[in-house]
């Protein structure tokens, strides 16, 4: 009978937890439209509406500033989070950042199948932000600010809470909702995976400036370095860095292959089955309607974006 209670006290909390999670990336999804209307009219209606770092402030007013630190720290799990600290030597750190490309790469490709098929316009939307005119604040928010507050909300705050039930479903549920964030087919597939292999560094390490710088290194190279080399009056300097990139993507396959494979082992919960997490974090009624608005809110922006 004690097994019995302990079991069903198990699954009791693993399902609260899961649940305040899917809870969080709800609210995430509406909170940062809403108030990024709000900070629309207020940054129109004193004349900086029309500015080439308008859409930056956009994001870094309404995600960055604000809504950040108030999700977080209305959600954040301040203890028993299942998560040991450790330290990677600089040499496996920087063995992350080619198989990071990997994944932009497989998820970049695939996104450009998927939206070229639909005729879908949110690649040259995202280009927008991620090559703008303003480099001061291309570089702010893109390379800086969205690295800090993303691993913040869907590294910290979302694995912080489920990892202690089951590590490997707290890496998936995070990864996931860090694409359905971007609402748009073009960032969806990299940025879930992109938000797998950070997640398993958050994990196998509990810092969250590793992911953080991580992070910043991938939206730099694109925010700071691609978007001045196509400013450039010869195509060849971007064309040698695209090379460049194919060329890590290639030594990211070789790395995991070799040396990474193990990294992605995770501890398992004694106490719970990886189906019986899967179901707490998948088929709770709050994560049913996450999915279905999330995924529903991607279906109307490439509504919108269809050439």
């Amino acid at each position: 009978m004690e097994n019995t209670i302990d079991k069903t006290s198990v699954k009791k909390a693993a399902r609260k937890d899961f649940t305040i999670s899917a809870v969080v990336a709800l609210v995430l999804l509406f909170a940062y439209p809403i108030v990024q209307i709000i900070c629309s009219f207020i940054i129109g209606a004193i004349g900086l509406g029309d500015k080439p770092y308008t859409q930056y402030l956009l994001i870094l007013i309404p995600l960055h500033l604000i809504c950040t630190p108030i999700v977080y720290f209305a959600f954040r799990k301040k203890s028993d989070i299942g998560i040991e600290k450790k330290s990677i030597s600089p040499i496996v750190f920087l063995g992350i950042i080619p198989i990071i490309y990997t994944m932009v790469y497989i998820g970049s490709s695939f996104s450009g199948i998927i939206t070229n098929l639909i005729n879908d316009n949110s690649q040259q939307a995202v280009a927008s932000i991620t090559t703008g005119d303003s480099d001061f604040f291309r570089i702010l928010v893109v390379g800086i600010t969205a690295p800090i507050a993303e691993e913040i909300l869907f590294r910290k705050l979302l694995i912080d809470r489920m990892a202690k039930h089951s590590q490997i479903w707290a890496v998936i549920f995070s990864s996931v909702a860090f694409g359905i964030f971007h609402q748009n087919f073009a960032q969806l597939f990299y940025a879930t995976l992109i938000g797998l292999v950070l997640g398993f560094v958050y994990v196998k390490t509990g810092k969250i400036l590793y992911t953080i710088a991580l992070h910043m290194v991938v939206n730099l190279a694109t925010s700071a370095i691609a978007a001045n080399l196509m400013k450039l009056d010869s195509e060849v300097p971007l064309m040698l860095y695209s090379y460049v990139l194919v060329a890590f993507a290639i030594l990211g396959i070789v790395l995991f292959c070799v040396k990474y494979r193990k990294f992605i082992k995770l501890k398992k919960n004694e106490n719970l089955t990886s189906g019986e997490a899967a179901k707490c974090c998948l088929l709770n009624p709050v994560s049913i309607i996450y999915f279905i608005v999330g995924f529903g809110f991607i279906a109307l922006t490439t509504i919108t974006m269809l050439a």
